[in-house]
């Protein structure tokens, strides 16, 4: 599952699903400076569900 959070790697052909392969890259970037993790789940022939979870920032800390 490495390859399906890194930029332009695709696991379909352009003609079955359109697209660049950079999306899920960005959100696991982004997750990540957001000290979070982000999962798929999948199953042939039903789809895909994608889960992120963030950490809540301390108290002492401040945003920006």
């Amino acid at each position: 599952m490495n390859r399906l959070f890194t930029p332009f790697q695709r696991l379909h052909s352009e003609d079955e699903f359109p697209g660049t392969g950079i999306g899920l890259a960005i959100v696991r970037r982004v997750v990540n400076m957001h000290r979070g993790e982000v999962c798929a789940d999948g199953t042939v022939g039903q789809g895909a569900a994608f889960y992120f979870t963030l950490q809540r920032r301390s108290s002492g800390e401040q945003e920006g």
